[in-house]
């Protein structure tokens, strides 16, 4: 009698994980639309943030003297089980820091150098440019820092897809394209201070 209360435990208790991840895994990552708008240093044309698949902002972080940051993320229903967020950081940089060395200054200031991310050249955009990838506990860290004149640009992402049996990473090559879309759509409008 006892075995089978504990068949019956196991079979219901199992049931329903299978029944929680089935739902998990079905329902559309994301968040509805916000009305926060961004800071003008770091907005992205709607466009390029409905392409790159992070099209509502969800705040702004708290600027500084020549530091702004605004981040955004995956509008429910537009990329199913993925969940994609985006931050993108404006600073201006210390002019006489970047004259003795500007690779190292470079380094310096993109605290992802310093971590175990992976660097690899950037497009040719701005005067110096890098990715920075890491992959961890089933998620996607890529940067793409760009450097135009004393002026760093920051587009970080953080992403992955709801799988039935865990989370796994967005590919670095989906993401690559997207970052770079919303840098060259910042590009522009950076001072080149």
């Amino acid at each position: 009698m006892l075995a089978i209360i504990a068949i019956v435990l196991i079979v219901l208790g199992g049931g329903g994980y299978v029944g929680w991840r089935l739902v998990e895994t079905n329902t559309d990552a994301g968040v509805e639309s916000a009305s926060v708008q961004p800071m003008k240093e770091c907005a992205v044309s709607q466009s390029v943030l409905d392409a790159a698949k992070v099209s509502v902002n969800t705040g702004n972080g708290i600027p500084g003297p020549g530091h702004f940051s605004c981040s955004y993320v995956t509008r429910k229903g537009t990329d199913g089980a993925t969940n994609n967020q985006v931050t993108v950081t404006v600073r201006n940089l210390d002019r006489a820091v970047l004259a003795e060395d500007e690779k190292k200054a470079f380094e310096q200031y993109v605290d992802e150098f310093q971590s175990d991310y992976k660097a690899k050249d950037g497009p040719k955009i701005g005067d110096r440019s890098a990715y920075l990838l890491r992959e961890h506990g089933g998620r996607t860290y890529l940067v793409l820092a760009v450097l135009k004149g004393t002026t760093l640009l920051k587009v970080a992402y953080y992403g992955h897809t709801k799988g039935f049996f865990g989370d796994s990473p967005v590919p670095a090559d989906v993401v690559e394209p997207r970052l770079l879309s919303i840098a060259e759509d910042l590009e522009p409008k950076l001072p080149k201070g």
